[in-house]
């Protein structure tokens, strides 16, 4: 499945589960001596965590481009 799809559906649920599980996730590498355990899902959620831009509303040129491609629609 596409990361942009599956961001799509999961964003804040994803986020919010990660740091949930922080503590786990720590117990877990301590038992097992592993520090890469949950790498992936922690690089995820941190990736998604620190971009502030997903949410933030289109920029000046995306609306000139959405409202000319409307025109053109039309």
């Amino acid at each position: 499945m596409d990361e942009r799809v599956y961001r799509r559906w999961f964003n804040r649920g994803f986020i919010r589960d990660y740091e949930d599980m922080t503590g786990y996730i720590d117990e877990v590498r301590t038992k097992h001596g592993n520090r890469a355990l949950f790498k992936e899902f922690e690089g995820v959620a941190k990736s998604w965590r620190e971009d502030i831009t997903y949410y933030a509303p289109p920029g000046f040129f995306a609306r000139k481009w959405r409202a000319i491609l409307a025109f053109w629609k039309a």
